[in-house]
């Protein structure tokens, strides 16, 4: 039974030796950090959120940010994976996070782009945290016409994220498995698959994790997300401020075992006011373990 908790040697038979990209969130204007970004992943993931403030009314993003990355090297991708865009509110999307898209769009030649599978805000007020969709068909047409608005708007592909629950799942019409894999079928979405929020639930709501990934078409599946987090009164969050954990390491390692799992990339999170306490020196030898364990040279 895989529950997250194996200690699995990676090897090439076990997806270590797949082609699959690192990629690192980078989300302040830092060049010392991007260079330590560069230096080990070929994609770079952004959040609209993070890089964006509003003055006057209006959205506007750091000039100098937008720069470094119209500048990377030959080779490098851009991608997109946001907090606020709340796909799944009855009211529509958050129309100031689809002004700062549509300037991203304009200005940067991104790869994809991806946001969490929650809502956010009821009835324009802030919930101040991500909420898991209720796991129904009213959920799933909701979330597919705002999905097919978003692959009308914007031409590049278009990737939903698993949510570690912060509540237990009311009445689910289906597994978890199974409602991704509808979302996907009937929207034409990509799946990011994030292990930590896996991991999360196993620990938070006994998810049975050898079952959700027996079950997932894991051929949706273009981004896996890993990263680290506290736990607080015996409650795992998904908050990214830790370096990975052996734990998460292998886990995702089964993961990329799984018949017909072949994402493009695997992204380390961590938050952007955490990356001080880090270091250069810190990123730099996290992304170094990353690509031996991940990466194929």
């Amino acid at each position: 039974m895989i529950t997250g908790t194996e200690k699995i040697r990676p090897t090439p038979e076990t997806g270590a030796g797949r082609s699959v990209s690192l990629a690192v969130t980078y989300d302040q204007y830092d060049p010392p950090i991007l260079e330590t970004i560069l230096r080990h992943a070929d994609v770079v993931e952004i959040a609209p959120d993070s890089i964006s403030r509003r003055i006057n009314g209006r959205a506007q993003i750091d000039p100098r940010f937008i720069k470094q990355l119209q500048n990377l090297p030959s080779g490098k991708q851009i991608v997109v994976h946001g907090v606020g865009l709340s796909i799944g509110s009855v009211s529509g999307m958050n129309e100031d996070y689809l002004e700062l898209l549509d300037i991203l769009y304009g200005e940067l030649p991104l790869a994809w782009h991806s946001e969490h599978l929650a809502f956010t805000t009821v009835n324009g007020e802030n919930l101040m945290t991500m909420v898991a969709m209720p796991r129904t068909d009213e959920s799933l047409d909701i979330l597919s016409e705002h999905v097919h608005q978003l692959k009308e708007r914007y031409a590049i592909p278009f990737l939903l994220e698993n949510v570690a629950h912060v509540l237990p799942a009311f009445e689910p019409h289906y597994t978890e498995a199974a409602f991704l894999n509808k979302l996907c079928d009937q929207s034409g979405c990509g799946l990011v698959l994030d292990t930590f929020n896996l991991e999360c639930d196993i620990d938070n709501y006994e998810l049975n994790a050898e079952s959700f990934l027996h079950e997932l078409k894991m051929e949706n599946v273009k981004e896996i997300h890993i990263a680290n987090g506290p736990v607080k009164e015996g409650f795992k969050l998904d908050v990214h401020q830790f370096p990975t954990s052996e734990r998460t390491r292998n886990f995702t390692t089964e993961v990329l075992k799984t018949p017909g799992c072949n994402p493009e990339a695997i992204t380390f999170e961590i938050l952007p006011e955490l990356l001080p306490a880090l270091g250069q020196e810190g990123l730099d030898k996290e992304l170094k373990l990353l690509n031996r364990t991940f990466v194929k040279k």
